[in-house]
């Protein structure tokens, strides 16, 4: 069975963070992050197959591909506020 991967923008405090989903919304939350300067893109493969069983969440890191930038300056605690907030 073929799981559809779901793309989407949340308004968030940096602006617009893109994510990427497959699964059940009910379903137990996972979410992954990639590596810099990469994008949800990383995760295309295994979304389907974490879906099954999980609401499996590939977000774009704040500034990388289609997440907005923010203004603050780049580190892990902000990425981490932004993801927290997703």
């Amino acid at each position: 069975m073929t799981r559809a991967i779901r793309r989407a923008f949340a308004d968030l405090s940096v602006g617009q963070v893109h994510y990427a989903s497959c699964g059940a919304i009910d379903a137990p939350p996972v979410l992954l992050l990639h590596q810099s300067p990469r994008s949800w893109r990383e995760y295309e493969t295994v979304l389907p197959l974490l879906g099954a069983r999980h609401r499996a969440i590939a977000m774009d890191t704040v500034g990388f591909g289609d997440s907005a930038a923010g203004s603050e300056p780049a580190s892990i605690a902000h990425w981490a506020r932004v993801a927290a907030e997703l």
